[in-house]
């Protein structure tokens, strides 16, 4: 579940460093985690509500967001766990639509329950089915390195050609295991 809240970035940048400048529509502050010297953290408004945020010092979203909640900068996770029919999904599309909702919260860096990364792990079995999540990544990679190649000018195979079709059908359905 995405958290909503009604911070602007331009509300927290201000709010974590009151000479916080704006500049190609986004907003740049001195970093609240590693508090360095200069403005290179940056806040940009997104249409779903939730601001990005990037410090290009390297701190994660996790280190700056855990100074922000705090502050009352940013919406604390919510820590309940999901609701119990999640545990009963059998549609092919209910288990997809959960798994692409826990990749974009790993991907935000929002938190997820112990329960939601088992029931990800197990439903993308069950999607992958019968190949292995290795297996579709190697066969991803494979397509990644056809496609590169042939962008290069090199001529395929006609095996090479038959194993691209069907490596490239394979994850077009299933999509690229993300993370675990």
């Amino acid at each position: 579940m995405i958290v909503h809240h009604n911070y602007s970035a331009e509300q927290i940048a201000l709010g974590v460093d009151p000479k916080a400048r704006f500049s190609s529509g986004q907003w740049r502050a001195i970093c609240p985690y590693h508090q360095g010297s200069k403005q290179n953290c940056y806040f940009k408004d997104r249409h779903d509500g939730l601001p990005l945020i990037n410090c290009f010092a390297g701190c994660t979203f996790g280190d700056i967001t855990s100074v922000l909640i705090p502050r009352g900068l940013w919406p604390e996770p919510k820590k309940e766990a999901p609701p119990s029919n999640v545990h009963t999904l059998t549609d092919k599309t209910d288990m997809q639509c959960f798994c692409w909702g826990h990749e974009k919260y790993l991907k935000l860096g929002i938190p997820t329950t112990t329960t939601d990364r088992s029931l990800y792990r197990q439903y993308k079995r069950v999607l992958y089915s019968p190949f292995t999540p290795g297996e579709v990544v190697e066969m991803h990679m494979f397509c990644l390195t056809y496609s590169a190649d042939v962008k290069r000018g090199e001529t395929p195979t006609p095996e090479e050609d038959s194993k691209f079709m069907t490596f490239q059908k394979v994850t077009y359905e299933k999509g690229v295991p993300y993370a675990w």
